[in-house]
């Protein structure tokens, strides 16, 4: 729930070296709950989870892995774009609508 967390997180935000902290915390969440609802097949909420992670963290290798273990296993084709295969600075995950209510000078 990345809401609870960054209710929990919010103080931290403002520190650039916390920053990029809970950000690694919510990549890998976000990746864990892939492989969890993978691991289920609970395969309609790992499809929305990873392009919410597309959508928020962009496309690296280790969602790319993910989405290959998710269209082998579901044997369902994703719909990714080619600008969702762009890569995106690892900081994006901070010009999320969520982070609205907590932005001061992220």
């Amino acid at each position: 729930d990345i809401v609870a967390l960054l209710d929990q997180l919010h103080d931290f935000l403002e520190i650039d070296t916390r920053k990029n902290k809970i950000g690694t915390i919510l990549r890998v969440s976000s990746l864990s709950m892939i492989k969890n609802y993978l691991a289920k097949k609970d395969y309609k909420n790992a499809q929305n989870i990873i392009y919410s992670h597309i959508d928020v963290f962009g496309y690296d290798n280790e969602i790319n892995l993910l989405m290959q273990m998710y269209e082998r296993l579901s044997k369902q084709k994703l719909a990714i774009t080619q600008g969702q295969h762009d890569r995106k600075s690892r900081d994006n995950w901070t010009k999320i609508d969520i982070l609205q209510k907590y932005q001061t000078n992220i």
